[in-house]
């Protein structure tokens, strides 16, 4: 019993370490983002449905249920592997996966939440699981390829420490900044946030087709410029990447996609609150 207890709790640690989209502070950082555009509505109904809880505490719930087994089935959820000569739609045509993906699962907790007749556990965990995978497609990497896992496999020496591109995506980039979630919200969102705000409008009334696409596009960048930031050092395998180079280039990027995450989280929230609904687009 007890060797089977370990390789149980080895197994729960091994999975913990899977396709995170975003790091905690990530995820807090977009739902910040998206609860101050919250309309009273929206405010009001997650309010009845979270009860005691937070907005923002609820971003992560989704990754803490990677180690129940009762939520084994919602680990595809997170992702989309697209290949490179693929959108998400002709996917769809071949190779969607049987089990689900991260539109998938977006689609279909959208209409649970819609479902007024659905008991109210199921609707709360809808909402959870919802803002978690809104969040979670806006992640490059979590539509990257499929044979180094969205670049899990992809190792790289990152301040002397071994880490793989997904997880530098993931937290370390915005990690970087040494802040916490609501002081990186307040130096860095809030005035890239008014250089931006122009486009809000635009952004607010697109929908997963397009979240996804765009990620797809950055996550091809990615790949494709990965090389020009990497060197070797002798006897050592690992490529080790120009972090400084890295995060100039790139904390750009990551601060506008957190941005785009939380305004499109708040606008697909407003919507799906709605009395009617309207359809997403």
């Amino acid at each position: 019993m007890k060797i089977k207890t370990l390789l149980l709790f080895i197994a729960l640690i091994l999975n913990s370490f899977n396709a995170h989209g975003w790091g905690s502070k990530g995820h807090r950082i977009i739902t910040a983002i998206a609860e101050a555009r919250l309309d009273q509505a929206s405010k009001d109904a997650i309010k009845e449905l979270l009860g005691d809880e937070t907005f923002v505490s609820i971003s992560t719930w989704a990754d803490g249920m990677k180690s129940n087994p009762d939520y084994k089935y919602a680990s595809v959820y997170h992702y989309v592997n697209i290949p490179d000569d693929k959108t998400y739609e002709k996917l769809l045509e071949s190779e969607k996966n049987p089990k689900g993906d991260v539109v998938w699962a977006i689609l279909h907790y959208e209409d649970v939440l819609k479902n007024k007749k659905a008991l109210p556990k199921e609707r709360t965990e809808a909402l959870k699981f919802l803002v978690h995978f809104i969040e979670d497609v806006h992640q490059p990497l979590h539509t990257g390829r499929k044979d180094d896992k969205g670049g899990n496999t992809i190792k790289l020496m990152w301040d002397n420490s071994e880490q793989n591109l997904h997880q530098i995506w993931d937290s370390s980039l915005i990690e970087s900044r040494g802040y916490s979630y609501t002081e990186y919200v307040d130096n860095e969102i809030t005035p890239l946030s008014t250089s931006l705000e122009k486009d809000f409008g635009t952004w607010e009334n697109e929908g997963v087709y397009t979240w996804v696409t765009e990620s797809t596009d950055l996550c091809k960048e990615i790949y494709d410029k990965l090389p020009s930031y990497c060197s070797t050092k002798d006897g050592s395998t690992t490529p080790v990447l120009n972090k400084y180079k890295y995060i100039t280039d790139d904390i750009g990027t990551v601060d506008k996609r957190l941005i785009q995450a939380g305004i499109h989280l708040a606008a697909e929230l407003n919507r799906v609150f709605q009395k009617p609904p309207l359809e997403h687009k």
